[in-house]
């Protein structure tokens, strides 16, 4: 203050020339200040409200010259100009700053920028913030009520968080960007990173909160009566459902998606293309809609899905007028954005009854409309073949015992360890919230499947997702694998990461009785769903996600070989029955190795040698492969440490 009044003198006459408050110089300057961004649920908007003082220097110095044509041609504009220049803040109240109007005062501020230096600096300041807040969400989760629970600063509603998402996305032109210009066009990473991220908690509000995307059109309607079309799923354009689809985080079960996208097509904005496709005078299109074309009711079996495509869409490869888009569109769009794997055949499909109560049907007109469209004979045959693969249910997963015999048993919290089976599914869900202070690793838990393989049976598969915990103390401690007998039980030892069981004679080496999938790792995404997928017919594993992460010209993981520990199963299997001393004999040994240089001159032959040779000691000692009477069956196994949330389907 005193440099200030130093500088001010004037004319040696004691004159004092003080900033005025409202001055860009004044006080701590601009450059300190920093602005926060919240959602604002009464406007469906972003906000950030501007310090006093820079807040009544905009209104009383700087607005008042800004805009001469009066109203603005933006409607949300010329409510800002209301708002805070004709009607002014009430006494106490902070200007507020509102994204939706954001880049057409960035316009009108370039056209005077003499004029309003600082709301030009808090819109660029407002900018910033806007792209933090956009990679930071979200700030928070909503409470769960089973499942592994993060600590929460602030809590929110999972109602409240769906309001959020829905709003911020109409305020970025959608989740594809087609709707509206760039909110932010000089930070599109942020802009796209926020897409993402609010697919997959659309589908983890869906699959973990119990908002079914279902029923989203009647949410956002009473929550936001006057804005329910903006922020209704059933008005995205078509690129905006495939977009959705294709989300491979958190994804809900199949039929849940195809149940949305038939609604879509039905009462939505898809309805505007099968209607075209309805009243256009060319001769009837072939119709393999992806949603059918009858509403809810009993479908026929022409209702049914389409068949799976052989090419994955790109999304928002449509045009973005939804009217724009033909049935055909519509239908290649959905059709190659679902996993056909996941869903019953088409004569399923084609049956099932669609009453879910919160949904109202479709109206009379475009029923009779809908039914009375042709389809093609050719339909039937692209409908995908039912599976080959016998699926290992999450439902036959058993929780395996810890022995007896087990170094950290006494860390055991079996208490800890959730198990829950979803109703009319036969998804698991399991989660550990043990507390590791003395071993990590102490509390693992294993999971085994009740189905047993056997070499020569066929293909296999189980599925399963992480949930949570990716990033906990003990994650790099879980396991996928295969197990010989689960009701031995097993045991942990603290030296050791694996899963282990006591060797009986001849396991040692390659032929213990686990099999562990070690690079799980490479494929394992926190929210993607994994296919394990066994070969016994040509012992091999393969692991993928689903949906594919990868572009569709790479190439996946190879296939894990079970070849050399199956042998050497077999091995140990056939000799644990045998005379133990057949193994460590250095006298058998000698012998067996005397009498197979024999039979290499051919000193020894006909059936004696043939008697020598079909000998389970003499194959052990020779390394040869062994096949025992009765196969050995394998089971899927899963090691759940602490801090962990899964899900096997």
């Amino acid at each position: 203050q005193s440099q200030r009044e130093a500088m001010g003198s004037h004319g040696g006459q004691g004159t004092v020339f003080r900033t005025p408050e409202h001055h860009v110089w004044t006080g701590p300057g601009l450059r300190n200040v920093s602005l926060e961004v919240t959602f604002d649920p009464t406007v469906l908007d972003l906000v950030a409200r501007l310090p006093d003082s820079q807040g009544q220097a905009i209104a009383q110095f700087e607005l008042p010259g800004l805009c001469d044509t009066r109203p603005h041609e933006d409607a949300f504009v010329e409510a800002w100009l209301e708002r805070w220049l004709d009607i002014g803040a009430m006494p106490g109240e902070e200007m507020i700053l509102e994204a939706r109007c954001l880049l057409a005062m960035k316009e009108l501020v370039a056209e005077r920028p003499e004029v309003c230096p600082i709301l030009r600096h808090m819109l660029g300041r407002f900018e910033m913030a806007l792209s933090a807040w956009l990679k930071q969400w979200p700030s928070a989760e909503p409470p769960r009520q089973e499942g592994l629970q993060t600590a929460q600063k602030e809590l929110v509603r999972a109602e409240d968080m769906e309001l959020e998402i829905h709003a911020v996305l109409a305020l970025l032109g959608g989740c594809t960007g087609s709707q509206s210009a760039s909110l932010l066009p000089e930070d599109e990473e942020a802009t796209e990173q926020f897409r993402q991220v609010s697919l997959g908690w659309i589908f983890k509000l869906h699959s973990f909160y119990g908002l079914k995307i279902l029923a989203q059109h009647e949410r956002v309607s009473a929550a936001a009566q006057q804005n329910s079309e903006r922020l209704s799923m059933l008005w995205w354009e078509i690129g905006e459902v495939s977009e959705l689809l294709c989300c491979a985080f958190f994804r809900p079960m199949e039929m849940e998606l195809w149940q949305f996208a038939r609604r879509w097509c039905l009462e939505g904005a898809g309805a505007t293309a099968f209607e075209s496709q309805r009243k256009s005078p060319s001769p009837a299109p072939r119709n393999d809609s992806a949603m059918g074309s009858s509403t809810r009711g009993t479908p026929t079996p022409e209702d049914a899905a389409p068949a799976e495509s052989a090419e994955r869409a790109t999304p928002g490869a449509e045009a973005a007028d939804p009217a724009a888009a033909t049935a055909q569109d519509v239908n290649d769009a959905i059709s190659q954005a679902l996993l056909w794997e996941l869903l019953p055949p088409r004569e399923e499909l084609a049956e099932w009854p669609g009453k879910p109560t919160e949904v109202p049907s479709a109206s009379t007109e475009s029923q009779g409309a809908a039914q009375s469209e042709p389809v093609a004979e050719d339909a039937v045959e692209e409908a995908p073949s039912a599976p080959s693969t016998q699926r290992v249910p999450g439902s036959s997963f058993f929780h395996v015992a810890r022995r007896e015999d087990c170094d950290l048993r006494e860390f055991d919290k079996r208490d800890d360890f959730h198990i829950r089976r979803l109703e009319e599914s036969t998804t698991v869900h399991c989660w550990n919230t043990a507390v590791e202070q003395a071993v990590i690793g102490s509390a693992r838990q294993v999971l085994a499947s009740s189905v047993a393989m056997v070499p020569g049976s066929g293909q296999y598969r189980f599925d399963l997702r992480v949930n949570s915990g990716t990033g906990s103390e003990a994650a790099h401690l879980l396991e996928v694998g295969l197990m010989s007998d689960p009701n031995a039980g097993v045991y942990f030892q603290a030296e050791s990461p694996g899963v282990k069981q006591p060797l009986k004679p001849g396991e040692e080496g390659k032929g213990e009785p686990f099999f562990r999938l070690v690079t799980i790792f490479d494929t394992l995404l926190e929210g993607v769903r994994l296919a394990v997928e066994l070969d016994m017919d040509e012992a091999t594993v393969n692991i993928r996600n689903l949906p594919s992460l990868e572009d569709a010209t790479a190439q996946g993981q190879p296939p894990i070989s079970l070849s050399a520990w199956i042998d050497a199963r077999n091995r140990a299997l056939v000799m644990s029955v045998r005379n133990p001393g057949e193994l460590d004999c250095p006298l058998f040994k000698e012998h067996v190795e005397h009498l197979n240089d024999m039979i290499d001159r051919g000193t020894l032959d006909g059936e004696l040698a043939e008697t020598v040779l079909a000998d389970d000691g003499v194959k052990w000692v020779l390394a040869s492969n062994i096949v025992p009477d009765t196969p050995e069956a394998y089971h899927f196994y899963v090691a759940v440490p602490s801090g962990l949330e899964m899900e096997i389907f």
